[in-house]
């Protein structure tokens, strides 16, 4: 769950970024800071309100593939309503995802449901990742090395940064 919050917590931030590079947008540290936590915390909100519900579901079945069709629609409910509501879709997944994978599956599905939703979604995990390794190669292939032989510094510190700072970490 921490790694899908940092993941999640970086594309709040790349969106905030995004935002302040358009013509015209003045920076301002509260603004920002202001708009961070809008984002975050109401995505949470979103993801705890639409997990809980979820999970009062689905206390009252006993159909593991219904249950498994309500899992599903919970974590797609829940980046839609957040993103509707300009919230962080990401954040609001994973913490319904979170609280029906630890609460839900604790207390309202029955063995046959937890067994019928981790194999779903181990099965949709494998097939996305799959699709974005194939997508990243695709694209490798259309830069050409001599485009890159321009960025070779810059690519440089870049590595070293990331490796310096998952060293301090």
């Amino acid at each position: 769950g921490e790694s899908l919050f940092n993941d999640g917590t970086g594309v709040v931030l790349f969106t905030i970024v995004l935002s302040l590079l358009a013509p015209g947008t003045e920076f301002s540290l509260l603004g920002t800071a202001g708009s961070f936590f809008k984002v975050s915390i109401g995505g949470a909100a979103i993801g705890i309100a639409i997990g809980y519900g979820t999970y009062l579901v689905l206390s009252r079945l006993t159909d593991h593939l219904l249950e498994n069709m309500i899992c599903l629609v919970a974590c797609y409910a829940s980046f839609w309503v957040a993103e509707h509501f300009h919230l962080s879709g990401v954040i609001a997944t994973v913490t319904a995802g979170l609280l029906l994978g630890n609460y839900g599956r604790e207390f309202a599905m029955k063995p046959k449901t937890i067994e019928t939703v981790e194999t779903f979604f181990e099965s949709i995990d494998f097939l996305i990742n799959s699709l974005l390794f194939i997508l990243i190669g695709l694209e490798l292939q259309a830069i050409h090395l001599d485009e890159i032989t321009g960025h070779l510094g810059g690519l440089a510190i870049a590595i070293v940064a990331m490796l310096t700072a998952r060293m301090l970490v």
